[in-house]
């Protein structure tokens, strides 16, 4: 087998499929619309409605966005898992470039009222130029007595490389990205779920009153492909002679 190649992505994405079949999920592929709002507004009614970047109508705040998908896991008790995609094309300019002129689609949360840009230190944002996909809007139904959660259970390694293979398959993607925590990249979470490289102060948001939303910047670049498909899916799921 190649190290990576697209059949190799093709195949992962199958097999990561029928892994998350056999948990008991079945696999939903939407974009933005009636039937996403319904299950977000179910899954999530403290938020009410995705991240900026999410929503259908970003497209009309930046013409480098190109379409967003999600993929929503649900079993008998309704969504139970979901990861959200959006894809961008930057053509010559930079991630940062990006970010700087369309960075408060990205703003954590919802709890912005504005769409404030921030400021972008880490250098290597400098460096990823062409098509990426953003991902983010992860999120776990918790668990009850009731009702199951599947926290816990390896679902957040498979949907994400599941995410990452369909942005690829999709958007032909030559680099994948996000945001998060200082306390999460010191800890390597990031690495675990295949954005191999993290840099500070990835994206630092300001508020009125001063205060702060200062993110790492974690992506996987289309060096990194190598490894996050080919030597993913030929060690840990597909076997050598498929």
């Amino acid at each position: 087998m190649d190290a990576f190649n697209t059949l190799t992505v093709i195949r992962m994405v199958s097999y990561l499929c029928e892994k998350m079949e056999e948990q008991g999920l079945t696999l939903r592929l939407l974009g933005p619309g009636p039937e996403l709002e319904m299950i977000y507004k179910g899954a999530r009614p403290d938020q009410g409605q995705p991240q900026k970047i999410f929503r259908h109508d970003a497209i009309a705040i930046s013409a480098e966005l190109l379409d967003a998908f999600w993929l929503v896991g649900l079993d008998r008790y309704g969504p139970a898992v979901f990861q959200a995609c959006r894809g961008i094309d930057l053509g010559d300019r930079s991630l940062a470039d990006h970010l700087t002129t369309d960075g408060g689609l990205y703003v954590p949360g919802n709890q912005w009222e504005n769409n404030p840009i921030p400021e972008v230190r880490a250098a290597a944002a400098w460096r990823l130029h062409g098509v990426g996909c953003y991902f983010g809007e992860t999120w776990f139904r918790p668990e009850t007595e009731e009702v199951p959660g599947f926290r816990g259970k390896g679902i957040s390694d498979l949907i994400l490389r599941l995410a990452m293979g369909t942005a690829f398959c999709q958007h032909e993607a030559r680099f994948m990205f996000g945001f998060c925590e200082q306390a999460l990249a010191v800890r390597g979470i990031p690495i675990q779920y295949g954005h191999y490289q993290c840099y500070p102060h990835g994206a630092t948001w300001t508020r009125p009153d001063g205060t702060q939303d200062d993110v790492w910047l974690t992506f996987t670049a289309a060096s990194d492909f190598g490894d996050l498909f080919g030597g993913f899916a030929r060690d840990r799921y597909i076997p050598q002679h498929t």
